[in-house]
């Protein structure tokens, strides 16, 4: 019976302290926006805001701009109710950045990556994550689709972008997190949906021990114990 019990809280013990992962939601795309820059016109074009609820810090730096195109081609940044699009005519390169500008004190030394799901993607572009320390700045880039290209369908469904062990991010305090921007250059014509979840950061959490769930295992270990004990003795 000794061994039993031992066995079983032993493996209650390594189970609870195991890694299991959480994220950290830094935009739900819930507080929306909607900006449109326009070559020869106001390009790039953007806000600032503040007081954000479901913004990792609460404030959260949009800009959108249209690299290329004849005069009044347009790029426009959408958030709303859970996604963000960048729309895009004909012949327009658009570009997008997202900067979260008052995230500290954040600890990212035990994320593992950056996230969020491609819903639409008609062309593709470059994803850049850049994360600084408020001193030093490490930037990791991610390809989304034909880089280039004019044909073909850019990648789709969920992306990450490596945060523990990228040599990008060597050289950034990870353990002192101030800001984090996320830049998106399109190829022409490129038209991109995310959602619904979010940019989010995946991280490692190791638990505390979960004793109510040792001593509740002792517990019906012993009751069960008892009564064969006494089925035992009744039976002799």
């Amino acid at each position: 019976m000794k061994r039993i019990l031992s066995s079983l809280v032993a493996v209650v013990l390594l189970a609870s302290a195991a890694p299991v992962k959480a994220d950290i939601i830094l935009d739900n795309f819930q507080n929306g926006t909607n900006k449109t820059a326009d070559v020869g016109g106001t390009n790039p074009n953007g806000d600032s805001q503040t007081g954000l609820s479901g913004v990792l810090g609460g404030s959260r730096d949009t800009s959108v701009f249209a690299s290329t195109g004849v005069t009044g081609a347009t790029a426009q940044l959408l958030i709303s109710t859970g996604v963000l699009q960048l729309n895009t005519g004909t012949g327009v390169a658009g570009v997008f950045s997202l900067t979260y500008p008052n995230v500290a004190p954040l600890d990212l030394s035990t994320a593992i990556a950056f996230i969020f799901d491609i819903s639409a993607n008609d062309n593709g572009g470059t994803f850049v994550l850049d994360i600084t320390d408020g001193t030093n700045t490490g930037s990791s880039t991610l390809l989304a689709g034909p880089l280039g290209s004019t044909t073909g369908d850019g990648v789709t469904g969920p992306q990450s972008i490596a945060i523990a062990g990228n040599p990008d991010f060597s050289g950034v305090n990870l353990g002192a997190v101030t800001g984090i921007t996320l830049n998106f250059t399109g190829d022409d014509s490129t038209d991109l949906e995310i959602g619904p979840l979010g940019f989010r950061i995946t991280t490692q959490v190791i638990p505390e021990p979960a004793s109510m769930a040792v001593w509740g295992l002792l517990g019906l270990s012993v009751t069960w114990y008892a009564r064969r004990k006494r089925r035992q003795l009744q039976a002799a």
